[in-house]
């Protein structure tokens, strides 16, 4: 797998891990609302780039 593509899965997992701690801890549930819709969206990237390398990896065999 591309070096690139895996710092960007882990940065990705990271901002989806701190959203969703920030979601559990915060007392404004609005701001709940806000963290759990970042961490929904960073862990769709996680799945679109690792869907996206497993794709490319078929192809370059």
């Amino acid at each position: 797998m591309n070096r690139t593509i895996m710092e960007k899965i882990d940065s990705f997992s990271d901002l989806r891990d701190g959203a969703r701690h920030k979601a559990r801890t915060s007392r404004v549930p609005r701001l709940q609302l806000v963290y759990v819709a970042i961490a929904a969206e960073a862990d769709r990237q996680v799945r679109n780039l690792r869907r996206a390398t497993r794709e490319l990896e078929k192809e370059a065999l």
